[in-house]
């Protein structure tokens, strides 16, 4: 599904490969799981991220198993953090 109608048609919202609709714009994380290898390899990961400047721009994140331990101390942490001004 493009997005688009036939001439005079109305318009459709734009779908996915599933048909469902997609999600407005933004920048999203996905934090993988691997227990508490994942945890410091995503610790090493937000931090680069701050670095690039792109971890205040985050509009959301998901996260299984390593990666939800991470989540949920960025979550818990995110109004005390500094981030980068690069």
């Amino acid at each position: 599904m493009d997005g688009f109608s036939p001439k005079g048609a109305a318009p459709r919202p734009a779908e996915d490969f599933l048909g469902a609709r997609k999600l407005e714009p933004g920048i999203g994380l996905c934090l993988s799981g691997g227990g508490f290898r994942a945890m410091l390899f995503h610790v090493g990961a937000l931090t680069r991220l701050n670095e690039a400047g792109i971890l205040p721009e985050l509009d959301r994140v998901a996260s299984v198993s390593g990666g939800s331990v991470a989540a949920g101390a960025l979550a818990v942490g995110w109004a005390r953090l500094r981030f980068d001004e690069n």
